[in-house]
């Protein structure tokens, strides 16, 4: 078993520890490692202790009125969201072109958010580059029309999917003919 996933079984024991979610044969071996004096086990449970009683003292999500949500969405330009109760509530619709793209630091690249802070389109024209970059919440990219290639030589193309999770590294990426990418984070 590799380092990494001897400390990933860790955190996710202390975690599940903390919330009283671990199986007991699993809580008294994770105990026994705690007396032992595991540096890890202990910085880990503290932490996850912190987690846990910051999740239990937080408030209970309120839904706002639907009227209210109704008239904060209506009031972006270019969305329109269903008004009513039914199978349509809550549905949003962003129009081609009715909100504008908005430039990026990074010369010959431009995005159009969709929804918040959560899903954007990303166009690149020809021969525009994106610097290398770490993922701060898993990104999931379907290429919508060209091509884009990454510093390893990997190019993805329209109607190709990749997943970038959490934390993880990307390479400087290309588009020699320029591309348009639908971002989604979670």
């Amino acid at each position: 078993m590799s380092l990494q996933r001897k400390i990933d079984e860790t955190c996710e024991a202390a975690a599940l520890y903390a919330l009283g979610c671990l199986p007991p044969d699993e809580a008294r071996g994770f105990e026994s490692r705690l007396k032992g004096g595991c540096p890890l086990c202990n910085a880990q449970l503290a932490e996850s202790r912190e987690v846990s009683d910051a999740l239990a003292a937080a408030p209970t999500p309120v839904r706002p009125p639907h009227s209210l949500r109704a008239r904060l969405l209506a009031s972006l330009p270019g969305i329109e969201q269903c008004a009513g109760p039914g199978p349509t509530e809550g549905r949003i619709v962003v129009r081609k072109d009715e909100t504008p793209w908005d430039a990026s630091p990074h010369p010959g690249v431009e995005y159009r958010p969709l929804l918040g802070e959560k899903t954007y389109l990303v166009r690149m024209k020809p021969g525009a580059q994106f610097p290398a970059h770490v993922h701060k919440a898993n990104e999931q990219c379907l290429v919508v029309d060209g091509s884009l290639t990454d510093a390893e030589g990997l190019t993805v193309r329209a109607g190709d999917y990749v997943f970038m999770p959490v934390h993880s590294q990307h390479s400087e990426l290309r588009s020699d003919a320029g591309c348009v990418l639908l971002i989604a984070y979670s």
